[in-house]
C-alpha cells in the first residue's frame, strides 16, 4: 500500500475536521435549503427538516429531529402550517437557535383572492373552523411564496441578511452571492414571460392548490380539485370534469405529497395530460422550468 508523506496526510485531515465543525442551520423545506445554499456557498450544513416526501401541511417531526434543531445556530421558517404550529415548540426546547422568518416582507394573500378553489363547506362540516394534524384547509393565507420566482428575491434576501447576523465576517460574500442568485431569478422570471406571456387568462387544473402565487404572477387561473384537505365528493368532481371539457384546460398537476386518484379520474375523462410537479424538491429551478414547460405546451395544444 503506498504511504503518503506526511505533509500531505495533515492538510486532508484538518479538511475533514473543518467539514465537521461548521455550524448548522436547520431549515422548513428543501427548495428553502436549495435557496440558502446558493447564498451560503458552504459556509454552513444546511438541513431541512420536513422530509422531502412528506406534506409540510401535517408532518410530524421525530424526536431525533428536535434533538437536531436543539444543536443548530438558527432556523429558517418560510410560513408553511408546520411552522405556524411547530415553531413554537421548537423554540421552548432550543433556547440557543436563533429563530427567523423567511417570509418578512412579503405580503401573503388568502387563498380565495389566487384563483379558484372549487371548495365549499358543508352544513356540520367543521374542517374549515379548525387545524390539527390530520387535516389542513385552504382558507387563510396562501403559504406556497416559494413558487413565485419575483417573491424568491425577497425570501433570499431575508436569507443574505440573516446570514451577515450569523457570520458577519462573510457577509460580502453572502451580498455578491445574492446578487448571482437574484440574476437566475430574473433569468427564470424572463423565462416565464417568454412562455406564458400569450396566455393570459388560462386555466390549469392542479390537485393541491399550490401555485396561487405563481398564477397570479404571469396572469394565470389555477383550479385545485382538493377540497378541505381531501378528495372531492362525486359531485363536485362531475362539476370538474365538465369544466375541464368545457374550458379546453391540457394539463392536470399533481405532487408527490398528496393523493391524486380525483386527479386520475379527471384526466382520464377529460384527456388532459397528468404531469406531477415536486413543489417541494431540492431542484426547485428544474421544476419550476418544467411546469413552465409543461403549461405552454398544453396552451399551444388549445
Amino acid at each position: 500500500m503506498k504511504i503518503l508523506p506526511k505533509f500531505l496526510i495533515i492538510p486532508f485531515l484538518f479538511s475533514a475536521n473543518f467539514a465537521q465543525d461548521l455550524a448548522q442551520i436547520s431549515v422548513t423545506i428543501e427548495p428553502v435549503r436549495y435557496f440558502a445554499q446558493k447564498i451560503a456557498d458552504g459556509d454552513f450544513v444546511i438541513k431541512s427538516v420536513v422530509d422531502k416526501s412528506a406534506d409540510p401541511h401535517t408532518y410530524e417531526p421525530k424526536p431525533a429531529t428536535m434533538r437536531d434543531i436543539a444543536k443548530s445556530v438558527a432556523y429558517f421558517g418560510i410560513g408553511t402550517e408546520f411552522d405556524e404550529v411547530w415553531l413554537k415548540r421548537f423554540s421552548a426546547n432550543a433556547s440557543g437557535v436563533k429563530f427567523y422568518d423567511l417570509s418578512a416582507g412579503i405580503e401573503k394573500i388568502n387563498f380565495e383572492n389566487l384563483g379558484e378553489t372549487h371548495e365549499e363547506v358543508g352544513e356540520g362540516d367543521t374542517r374549515a373552523e379548525k387545524h390539527d394534524h390530520a387535516d389542513h384547509t385552504h382558507d387563510g393565507a396562501d403559504p406556497h411564496i416559494w413558487l413565485d420566482p419575483i417573491l424568491v428575491k425577497q425570501i433570499s434576501q431575508n436569507i443574505a441578511k440573516n446570514l451577515c447576523e450569523l457570520n458577519s465576517a462573510n457577509c460580502a460574500k453572502y451580498e455578491q452571492n445574492l446578487a448571482k442568485f437574484e440574476a437566475e431569478l430574473d433569468e427564470l422570471h424572463a423565462y416565464a414571460l417568454q412562455n406564458l406571456s400569450n396566455l393570459s387568462g388560462a386555466k390549469f387544473i392542479i390537485y393541491h392548490p399550490t401555485l396561487g402565487y405563481f398564477a397570479r404572477r404571469y396572469e394565470l387561473t389555477q383550479i385545485a380539485v382538493e377540497q378541505g384537505g381531501g378528495e372531492p365528493k362525486p359531485a363536485d368532481l362531475a362539476d370538474l370534469i365538465k369544466l375541464a371539457n368545457d374550458e379546453k384546460i391540457g394539463v392536470i398537476f399533481t405532487s408527490p405529497q398528496f393523493a391524486s386518484k380525483a386527479a386520475q379520474i379527471l384526466a382520464a375523462q377529460t384527456g388532459a395530460k397528468l404531469t406531477q410537479i415536486d413543489f417541494l424538491s431540492y431542484e426547485w429551478q428544474s421544476e419550476l422550468k418544467k411546469l413552465i414547460d409543461e403549461i405552454s405546451a398544453a396552451g399551444a395544444q388549445k
